[in-house]
C-alpha cells in the first residue's frame, strides 16, 4: 500500500502536534519548581510556587486566654501586679517557625510590665489550641536556663548510665573503704553533690538548680580555710594499685575525648576560652578587639 505524499505529509503535521500538546501538558501538570529556573543566558523563566498561607483557627484574645492560663505563666506573673501590664499575641502561619512537630500555625506571646519589661513569653499551637512553649522569669532572655536534652555537653555525657557512672568510678577510685564515716568520703560525697545542681539545671529549673550549689560551695571554702589555717589537710593512702589508678585515668581519657568527638557540643564561653588564649600566645589582646555590629557580650569580650 502506498501512501500519497500529501497524506503522508499532514500525518505527520499531525503527530507532531499533538506531541507537542503532550509535552505541554506534562510540563503543566509536573510539580513546581521549589526554585527559580533561569535559562542559559540567566534569565528567570519559571518561579516557585508559593502556597497559600493557612488562616488562623483561634483569635488573639484566645490565644491570650490559653497562654495567661498555662500553670507556669499563671505561678510567675501572679508576682506582679495588673496595671502595666500587656499582652500581645502575633499569628505566625509558617510551622517551620513554630514549636518542633507543629502541624500548622503558631501563635507568639509576649506579656510585658513596665518597668522590668519582657516578663514572659511562649508559643500556643494553632490547630491543637495548646502551650507549646512557656518561658518564664530568667528564661526569656537567657534560653540556656531552658534547659534541653544535651544542649549543654552533648545528650551522651548527661544520661543517668554515662554521667552516674563516672560518678561511681570516681567515688570508688578514692574512697577511704576502711574508714566509712571519714573526711575524705565526705569531701568526696561534696564534690559528687554538684550533680543534683546539673540534673535540675539541664531541666530548665534555675531556681532549684542555684540554691543546691551553694551547700557544697560553703562547705568547700570552710574546708579549705580550715586546711589552710591548721595545716591538717587529710592524708590518705591509696586504695588500688597505681597501675590500676593509671590504666583508668588513661580509659576514661579517652573515653572523654570520644564523646566530644561524637557527641558534644560547645557554647560561646568554650569558643572564648580558646580563642583568648591564642590571641594572647600571639601577642595579641583578648579584651574588646572583636569587631561586631551587634552589642558586647561576655563571649565578645573575651575575643570569641
Amino acid at each position: 500500500m502506498v501512501v500519497p505524499e500529501k497524506a503522508l505529509t499532514r500525518l505527520l503535521a499531525v503527530a507532531g502536534a499533538l506531541l507537542a500538546a503532550a509535552a505541554i501538558t506534562s510540563t503543566a501538570l509536573a510539580a513546581p519548581p521549589s526554585t527559580p529556573v533561569y535559562d542559559s543566558k540567566g534569565r528567570i523563566i519559571q518561579t516557585p510556587f508559593a502556597p497559600s498561607q493557612a488562616t488562623a483557627r483561634l483569635t488573639a484574645q484566645r490565644a491570650k486566654q490559653l497562654f495567661l492560663a498555662d500553670d507556669k505563666v499563671a505561678d510567675w506573673l501572679s508576682r506582679y501586679p495588673l496595671k502595666g501590664r500587656r499582652v500581645s499575641a502575633t499569628y505566625e502561619p509558617s510551622p517551620q517557625r513554630c514549636t518542633f512537630a507543629t502541624q500548622g500555625g503558631c501563635w507568639n506571646l509576649r506579656v510585658d510590665w513596665d518597668p522590668a519589661g519582657e516578663i514572659a513569653s511562649g508559643r500556643i499551637d494553632d490547630r491543637a489550641a495548646r502551650v507549646t512553649e512557656a518561658w518564664t522569669g530568667p528564661q526569656v532572655a537567657w534560653k540556656m536556663a531552658r534547659g534541653g536534652k544535651g544542649a549543654f555537653g552533648g545528650a551522651k555525657i548527661n544520661s543517668y548510665s554515662v554521667w552516674l557512672g563516672l560518678c561511681i568510678v570516681f567515688l570508688l577510685g578514692l574512697a577511704e573503704y576502711r574508714r566509712p564515716l571519714s573526711w575524705r568520703n565526705l569531701d568526696l560525697l561534696m564534690l559528687l553533690s554538684f550533680s543534683v545542681s546539673l540534673w535540675f539545671f539541664n531541666r530548665g529549673n534555675v531556681f532549684a538548680a542555684v540554691p543546691l550549689v551553694y551547700p557544697p560551695l560553703a562547705y568547700l571554702l570552710v574546708r579549705c580555710l580550715w586546711i589552710g589555717w591548721t595545716g591538717r589537710a587529710v592524708r590518705g593512702r591509696f586504695v588500688w594499685p597505681y597501675w590500676v589508678l593509671l590504666a583508668a585515668a588513661v580509659f576514661l581519657a579517652g573515653f572523654r575525648i570520644g564523646l566530644n568527638v561524637e557527641d558534644s557540643n560547645v557554647i560561646d564561653v568554650g569558643y572564648a576560652g580558646v580563642i583568648g588564649a591564642q590571641r594572647i600566645a600571639t601577642g595579641q589582646s583578648p579584651y574588646s578587639t572583636f569587631q561586631s555590629r551587634r552589642p558586647r557580650r561576655g563571649a565578645d569580650l573575651l575575643g570569641a
